[in-house]
């Protein structure tokens, strides 16, 4: 199978990422990891390819939140095979190991599990790969429109963690146009805050 046609198999399997069924979720990520072996770098094709695989590891981060335990699993690990590929022993080390007693807890002490390991994974990418940071941005672009607003917060809590962790930028306010149209809250991890009118 040529590398053009892989990632066309690619873009229809992350259809399913948001499949009610969470075993076809379960299966998407399974089979979108395993695929990532079948890629070839060449010195022809090398950066776009390179480009390709940081922008389909975000649409995976993301989903390091879902709500269900086989899905995550298969997420996490489709996230490590991809980590493999590229060459990122630290990133694979982080999540393989991510426990609390080796996560580096970021000061906001509203995270949950899965957040602080996204912080911690957006961290590395974005310290690591900076010159990859509007890939990133585009590929978290699209969780926009997702109909889970798990996915929706996911992304955006990992939109203002990369944002955050950039070289020479202390810190990074973000507000979505809904928020701001009906004076809601949003905190880092993307849940909003309604704030009733007395």
């Amino acid at each position: 199978v040529s590398t053009q046609s892989t990632w066309g198999i690619f873009s229809k399997i992350r259809q399913f990422f948001e499949s009610e069924n969470p075993m076809v979720r379960a299966t998407a990520f399974g089979i979108f990891g395993n695929l990532s072996l079948f890629i070839y770098f060449d010195s022809g094709t090398m950066s776009q390819i390179v480009e390709n695989f940081h922008y389909n590891m975000v649409a995976l981060l993301v989903h390091l939140s879902d709500e269900n335990k086989t899905v995550k699993s298969s997420c996490k690990e489709a996230l490590i095979k991809y980590a493999q590929k590229l060459g990122m022993q630290d990133l694979v080390t982080l999540l393989e190991n991510s426990v609390a007693s080796v996560l580096k807890k970021p000061k906001i002490n509203i995270l949950n599990e899965d957040e602080v390991l996204i912080y911690n994974v957006c961290e590395h990418l974005a310290k690591s790969f900076e010159n990859t940071i509007q890939i990133y941005l585009q590929s978290l672009e699209q969780f926009n429109s997702s109909p889970n607003e798990t996915i929706q917060a996911s992304a955006l809590f990992a939109l203002s963690c990369i944002l955050a962790n950039q070289k020479d930028v202390q810190s990074c306010l973000l507000y979505t146009s809904d928020a701001a149209d009906d004076l809601l809250c949003v905190d880092l991890g993307g849940r909003r805050i309604i704030k009733k009118k007395t």
